[in-house]
């Protein structure tokens, strides 16, 4: 359970997001783990029979991959960039909506639909251009 303090600093769109977010991680978690110890042994295997289909040719196409690792480093670390930007544009539409749907009858009461939306699409969309 949250204290109240903890209730304050956490909103109930950050919450639920970090709670999907580490559903989804480990996920990602059980698929890596075989991944780790297999994943060496399938290149090691496929550069061998490779190697004996080809000859010598192997060796460009292994310089290519041992290049391209670097590569691919650099577009996965701004790809979690601009991943980490899109959690919290999420959080803030999520934060809007549970505070539309907690508060819906004063919204109704007040006829405050349309600022609620106008919100609410606003920060959809600062989501979507992350």
């Amino acid at each position: 359970r949250l204290s109240s303090t903890a209730r304050a600093k956490f909103g109930a769109g950050r919450l639920n997001n970090m709670m999907s977010a580490d559903c989804e991680a480990m996920q990602q978690l059980v698929n890596q783990l075989n991944m780790l110890w297999s994943a060496p042994l399938r290149i090691v295997l496929a550069m061998l029979f490779l190697s004996l289909q080809v000859g010598w040719a192997t060796i460009p196409g292994t310089l290519i991959m041992m290049v391209a690792v670097p590569l691919n480093k650099m577009i996965v670390s701004r790809m979690g960039a601009r991943m980490r930007a899109s959690t919290k544009a999420t959080d803030e539409r999520v934060r809007l909506t549970n505070e539309t749907f907690g508060a819906i009858q004063v919204v109704k009461l007040y006829a405050w639909e349309t600022s609620f939306k106008k919100a609410t699409s606003a920060a959809r969309e600062e989501e979507l251009s992350k």
